[in-house]
């Protein structure tokens, strides 16, 4: 069960079951200019190629949006979902992009020629946790 929050120890440490799943969503960004896999030694020296090779590696893990109880500063009342922002994507720029589930979305700045904006959950879809 996710909903329950996990106990942590006298350190402050969480203290995680047996068996119990922790679910982290993990953004593997690009492999950089010198990736090592397999003892083999690959130069990648432009960024665009370092960025689509970390995305088809399969690394980055999303299991959903993280949520926060954020306060209004001034009256201290609960916000509510209309009171957040939302953040937009360009499907055809951010669907391969390992960052676009951390990233602020795209603010249509003219820069791309075809721009078409999609909420996260059309480019990526959360995973679901086994119970092996």
């Amino acid at each position: 069960n996710f909903s329950k929050p996990l106990e942590r120890d006298r350190k402050g440490n969480f203290k995680v079951p047996p068996g119990y799943w922790v679910r982290v969503n993990f953004a593997f960004d690009s492999t950089g200019e010198v990736f090592i896999k397999d003892g083999r030694s690959y130069r990648i020296p432009d960024q665009k190629t370092q960025l689509h090779q970390a995305f088809r590696s399969g690394l980055s893990h999303y299991f959903g949006p993280v949520h926060f109880d954020l306060y209004d500063p001034e009256y201290g009342t609960l916000l509510t979902e209309e009171d957040l922002y939302h953040p937009r994507y360009n499907l055809h720029r951010c669907a391969e992009c390992t960052m676009a589930f951390a990233c602020a979305g795209c603010g249509n700045c003219g820069r791309c020629k075809e721009v078409e904006l999609v909420d996260l959950n059309i480019i990526w879809v959360p995973e679901l946790l086994s119970e092996e």
